[in-house]
């Protein structure tokens, strides 16, 4: 009976929260089976507060007892499959296990009983595999588990979270099993109204339901599940990799396809470059690593998408990087916040703890031989131990101390959050670990030699206490510390286990021709738990006979219908539809078992569905067998988007099965079958990358590379997506261009953007008239040139090697020998063959042009946008010197809004163009620099504006960044005339007042860079100065007694130590004199320029060379010490004594160097003739 709410009893039993309460009413409550449409009042909300509740096992009785219950939906058109999707936690792809929990679940053993007991104790027992009477086992295993959960409740918390998480499995199982049945359209409407279920799903991450669903009903892989979104893009929006990893598992040539679709010019990199939501986005511990996250995120999605598409523009004209930068800035400015609040704390504990081993070397515990200046337990194992120790410490806190030092003098660059910045977090994090650890052992083994004497047991204690700290940091701290090692170092977040057995062995069965047998095994042991087995047999292509055992378990018996569940399970999960013979054993009722698993094999099966199932997984015998029976199904439309049976091949690269199909082939336009897309097979054999089989292709219809989709993509395109160069240079002869009149660019454009410009050369060669060819939009091929500064040398970042090495290496010869040795090499040739490539290109268009005339020139170059405009904004050196070259009058062109090619290209900050117009004549760059442009803005205007933010942040700290800003202004001030460096434009300010009010937020922002590296590094310095000046007056070794002379004072060692503590200790406090300075200068803008910048770098310099004469020092103390039992002991005090220096060179002394040169070297115009001084 319902109550006037028409609710059952039943409805208001589950708000009590009294499971037994639920199980008894659940069994007396009596409900009429329901009949389509599936609308029972009582039932759905009984089933929608059983799922709500936590009741999944409930839940999974009531749908066991009335199957159509599984469709039914509410009065807001909701059914179990969104109940579910909503909540995560039900699944174990949405449960947060530790490792220790994570381990129970594997070994707990849980069972699902549909029908439920009068007690509900006894649905809890996990040791009962089947019903237990009253006997003295059952009762001492129920014993037996309550004595355990008591002991240990996390087993009975993981055993619960495993009950429910099979429950829900289950449920999705009943779900799909009553959606099979129906037709494609059906299932979508069902699953889309009146909100995608798939999409609730991959946005909770419930790899379960999305897995199940995509392995029943393929097709549903390119269903919308909202407007503008694919399940791929749906998961990257929202960050689920693993749901990611489950489109790969079908195919990467799918993926790569899905990844290419896009509406109203939002594609998935754009998708990408969105801030990720905040439950993900804070499952990553500290701002700067869940930049790093974001950063790793928007570099995998770009790796998967087509080249073509990554400089792709939306609606609102940005590219995906430029919302990436949008959208994460604040993000950026949080990180910077938190990694230099991170260092600097971390700093002051390095310093005290280098300062105390420091000390400690000098103070050694039991003390010296008198007149003899050797440790009195020299020879014995806890001086061995506390010496070592004391060393690896001080190193330590030194590497971590150059490391934290280097994190506050960074750039902050958005890409430097992937890795740079990450690394040396990592390495100072992880050395002041080893250094704290180190102390602790060093002061143990301190302990020990002191107190032993009294107490010879005393390590015990020492050892016990001394654990923990390091208990407490391996409990509190490791897990976080290894979760940022494995997001720098670890693998990419798309990744398949390919390694893994189970793979491998599921691949086997895909490529293998033959049939499958299976054979149980069935038995009970002696604590009378039920087991089962299942072994494959198969022989592979090689004809080994081959063993393989796919299942173990425990079963709740041996009835025949259970036994026949675990082999459809097992054929499910392994991916097997090719089965020869299934061998029961005569434990079970074998009849019942076959029955069961011939209706489940048979059941779903429709007429081309085993067609499509052998396509594939490449199964030739079965789909010849098929085609055989019904030739017609060669072309036949088999799936809901239109695919044939070479299409559903393509797609998942069976290449081997392609060209055994096309020897059936008969004529050729039953391969040139066009699907919903307008997609021939050889686009998705493009898209694949297979050359062979392209070939196989054209070679029966040379037609097949013209045709193009509904996008208008020819096959050309799509192989550019497989960076299988030799099928897009094939693909490229076979192609002709008479395509249509805006097709033609296209594929030039699509060549240039995906770096192909070797083969865009040859397109240019064949049809010179395609160097001026315009898509729609008016751009053309040296547009797209310019918009990519990285094709030529100007644009390309080279280190000092890689430029040697560009200077010494010839294009045109392969050198194969020597590109394999050497991998650097090879990107270095082919970087320079993009560069010869793109400047060949350029002339090809250059050449075009000269038959025009100038104004048809200007034209051409101008609009839609100034070619010469976006080559100067990028730097490109190479673009506007031929141009300049071929039509000088260009120089005198407006390329931006009322700005000519000088005022742009100091707008833009690109010193290499300015240089460029200096070398055509010095009266010509002060002719250029006197014009007005809009607001009456003068050129030294324009130089007093805020840099773009690609060149600010080239360069490292605001206060540095500031400096650059203060020489461009001045530089460009020696080329503009006198009267014009105080002219005022239309808003009254002169240029000084408009580089003053645009750079005000930086100037605050370099004072504040200054001060806050002035004072980190002065406490440094103050203690490096107070630890060198106490080691003058403890000498390594002692004193003689009688005169006061060190011991030691005629070695080698002791010289190195006197040496490198004085110029340590002058370093010291020469630093702390210059950051004193820093923090008492006054900060006007002009300080910038020379006077901060000078007392940095002096203060830098001096304290690294502090700290290098320290570790010198250290160093030679140890060696004064310990040389009396160990000769050889120099040796690796220099090696671990060289390990923080290198660090050093390595990550920080480019960005030093950088420093130097910026306020040391030459100007940023190259010297030349000065108009005006």
């Amino acid at each position: 009976m319902v109550n006037n709410d028409g609710h059952l009893p039943l409805v208001l039993a589950i708000y009590s929260k009294n499971k037994e309460l639920v199980w008894y009413l659940s069994k007396k409550t009596r409900v009429e089976s329901p009949s389509p449409p599936f609308f029972i009042p009582e039932l759905t909300k009984v089933l929608r507060n059983l799922i709500q509740s936590g009741y999944p096992d409930v839940a999974l009785y009531f749908v066991h007892r009335f199957p159509s219950l599984a469709l039914a939906k509410d009065e807001y058109r909701n059914s179990l499959l969104i109940w579910l999707a909503y909540n995560p936690s039900y699944f174990f792809s949405g449960s947060n296990l530790g490792f220790l929990e994570g381990w129970i679940y594997k070994f707990v053993r849980v069972e699902i009983k549909i029908a439920p007991t009068n007690s509900l104790a006894s649905q809890a027992r996990s040791f009962t595999t089947q019903e237990c009477s009253d006997t003295e086992l059952g009762w001492f295993k129920r014993l037996l588990w309550k004595a355990i959960t008591q002991l240990v409740p996390s087993i009975k918390i993981v055993r619960d979270a495993k009950m429910t998480h099979e429950c829900a499995i289950e449920l999705v199982n009943h779900v799909v099993n009553e959606l099979s049945p129906m037709s494609y359209s059906q299932i979508c409407h069902f699953l889309q109204n009146p909100i995608s279920i798939l999409g609730v799903a991959i946005e909770g991450g419930v790899q379960e339901i999305v897995r199940t669903l995509l392995r029943h009903f393929p097709d549903l892989t390119f269903l919308r599940i909202r407007p503008q979104r694919n399940i791929l893009q749906a998961a990257i929006e929202c960050r689920q990799e693993k749901i990611v990893n489950i489109i790969k598992e079908i195919s990467p040539t799918t993926t790569v396809a899905l990844c290419s679709d896009d509406i109203e010019n939002i594609n998935t990199l754009h998708l990408a470059g969105k801030l990720a939501p905040a439950f993900k986005l804070f499952s990553v511990s500290g701002t700067a690593l869940q930049m790093q996250r974001e950063l790793q995120w928007f570099k995998e999605v770009e790796n998967i998408t087509f080249p073509n598409l990554r400089e792709w523009k939306n609606m609102k004209d940005e590219t995906a990087k430029d919302v990436f930068r949008k959208e994460h800035k604040e993000l950026a400015e949080q990180g910077e916040r938190w990694m230099k609040d991170t260092a600097d704390s971390c700093m002051l504990v390095s310093t005290l703890i280098a300062t105390v081993l420091f000390a400690a070397a000098f103070t050694i515990p039991g003390g010296i031989i008198n007149d003899k200046g050797i440790p009195i337990f020299l020879r014995t194992n806890a001086f061995t131990l506390f010496a070592i120790s004391d060393t690896l410490g001080l190193f330590s806190s030194l590497t971590s101390l150059l490391m934290f030092l280097a994190i506050l003098t960074s750039r902050y660059e958005i890409e430097d959050f992937l890795e740079s910045l990450p690394k040396k977090l990592i390495i100072g994090l992880g050395s002041l670990f080893l250094a704290i650890a180190a102390m602790i052992i060093a002061f143990g083994a301190a302990l020990t030699i002191i107190l032993s004497e009294r107490w010879n047991w005393v390590y015990v204690p020492v050892t016990i206490l001394a654990s923990i700290p390091v208990i407490i940091f391996v409990r509190l701290q490791l897990p976080l510390f290894v979760q940022m090692v494995r997001s720098t170092y670890g693998f990419s977040i798309f990744r398949l286990d390919c390694h893994d057995e189970k793979v491998m062995l599921k691949n086997m069965f895909s490529f293998n021709k033959q049939r499958v047998c299976l054979t149980t095994d069935c038995w009970t042991s002696i604590q009378n738990t039920n087991y089962m087995v299942i072994t494959s047999h198969f022989i592979d292509s090689g004809w080994e006979l081959h063993k393989r055992t796919l299942n173990f378990c425990v079963v709740p018996n041996h009835k025949g219908e259970t036994i026949g569940k675990i082999i459809e399970a097992c054929l499910i999960d392994w991916g097997i539809d090719r089965v020869l013979m299934i061998t029961i054993d005569n434990a079970s009722a074998n009849d019942v078992a076959i029955k069961y698993v011939k209706r489940k094999l048979t059941e779903h099966l429709k007429y081309y569905r085993s067609l499509h199932n052998a396509a594939k997984r490449g199964d030739w015998e079965s789909a010849k067998s098929f085609i055989e029976k019904d030739p017609n199904a060669l072309t036949a439309r088999i799936t809901v988007e239109s695919r044939t049976v070479l299409h559903v091949a393509a797609l998942c690269d069976q290449w081997e099965f392609i060209l055994k199909l096309l020897e059936l082939v008969s004529s050729p336009e039953s391969i040139a079958v066009q699907d919903k897309d307008g997609r021939t097979v050889l686009h998705y054999v493009a898209l694949g990358g297979s050359l062979k089989t392209a070939k196989a292709l054209v070679k029966k219809n040379v037609g097949l590379p013209q045709i193009s989709d509904n996008k208008r993509d020819t096959p050309l395109l799509h192989s550019i997506w497989s960076e299988s160069k030799e099928l897009v240079w094939y693909l490229s002869f076979m192609t002709s261009v008479d395509l249509s009149p805006d097709m033609t660019p296209w594929i030039l454009r699509t060549l240039i953007l995906s770096g192909y410009h070797d083969i865009a050369l040859y397109f240019i060669r064949r049809y010179p008239n395609l160097a001026l060819a315009k898509l729609h939009n008016g751009t053309s091929l040296l547009y797209w040139l310019a918009t990519n500064p990285s094709y030529f040398f100007s644009g390309s970042n080279l280190g000092l090697i890689e430029r040697w090495i560009y200077k010494c290496e010839y294009p045109c010869l392969e050198q194969n020998f020597i590109l394999k040795m050497s991998p650097s090499i090879k990107t270095v040739r082919d970087a320079k063959m993009t560069h010869e490539c793109a400047i060949e290109l350029v002339n090809h268009v250059v050449n075009e042009l000269s038959k025009m005339s100038f104004n048809q020139t200007v034209n051409f170059l101008q609009n839609p946008r100034s070619i010469l405009g976006v080559a100067v904004q990028g730097g490109i050196e190479e673009i506007v010197q031929t141009l300049l070259r071929h039509f000088p009058d260009l120089i005198f062109v407006w390329v931006g809004s009322q700005r000519n090619i000088l005022q742009v290209a100091i707008e833009c900050r690109q010193e290499k163009i300015v240089n460029i117009i200096k070398e055509i004549s010095p009266s010509t760059t002060t002719a250029l620099c006197s014009y007005f442009g809009e607001n009456n803005n003068t050129t030294l205007h324009l130089a007093g504006k805020l840099a773009p933010a690609f060149k600010l942040f080239s360069v490292s700290g605001a206060a540095l960044q500031m400096q650059r800003e203060l020489q461009w202004f001045k530089e460009v001030e020696m080329y503009t005339h006198p009267a014009y460096r105080v002219w005022r434009n239309s808003e009254k300010q002169t240029a000084k007042d408009v580089f003053r009010i645009a750079h005000k937020k930086l100037s605050e922002d370099g004072e504040k860079w200054m001060k806050d590296t002035a004072n980190s590094c002065m406490l440094v310095s103050t203690l490096i100065a107070t630890v060198l000046f106490a080691a003058a007056f403890t000498v390594p070794g002692g004193n003689v007694n009688d005169n006061g002379i060190p011991i030691f004072l005629q070695t080698k060692a002791f010289t190195i130590f006197a040496i490198s503590n004085a110029l340590g200790l002058f370093s010291s406090l020469t630093s702390l004199l210059m950051f004193v300075a820093i923090l008492t200068a006054r900060y006007e803008m002009e300080d910038f320029l020379k006077s901060l910048p000078k007392k940095l770098i002096i203060g830098l310099g001096s304290l690294f060379f502090a700290i290098a004469a320290m570790i010198i020092a250290f160093g030679a103390a140890l060696t004064i010490i310990l040389n009396e039992r160990w000769h050889w002991v120099s040796v690796p005090i220099t090696l671990v004594a060289s390990f923080p220096m290198a660090v050093f060179v390595v990550l920080q002394l480019p960005l030093f160097v950088q420093m130097v040169q910026s306020t040391y070297g030459a100007s940023i115009f190259r010297p030349g003739h000065q108009e005006f001084e």
